[in-house]
C-alpha cells in the first residue's frame, strides 16, 4: 500500500488531516524524505499526488473552431 492509498482510505472515513498523521506516525509510516508526518505535510502529499493523478489521466479536448477566416495579404 502506498502513502496516498493509505491517506486516501483514512480520509474517505472521515478523518481530519491532523487524526491522519497521527494514525499514520503510530503505524510507523514516514514521509517519503523519511521525516515524520505532519498534519500539514499529510494535506500537501495528499493534494500534489491527487493533481498528479487529475492530470495524468484527464483527457483533451481540442477547442471548437467553427468560424474561421483566413486571409492572406
Amino acid at each position: 500500500m502506498s502513502l496516498y492509498q493509505r491517506i486516501c482510505e483514512l480520509k474517505d472515513k472521515g478523518f481530519m488531516f491532523k487524526e491522519i498523521a497521527k494514525t499514520m506516525t503510530d503505524e510507523g509510516w514516514t514521509s517519503t524524505r523519511n521525516k515524520t508526518l505532519t498534519a500539514s505535510l499529510v494535506c500537501s502529499s495528499y493534494y500534489k499526488i491527487r493533481k498528479h493523478f487529475e492530470r495524468e489521466y484527464s483527457i483533451y479536448y481540442p477547442p471548437d473552431v467553427d468560424d474561421v477566416e483566413l486571409i492572406w495579404k
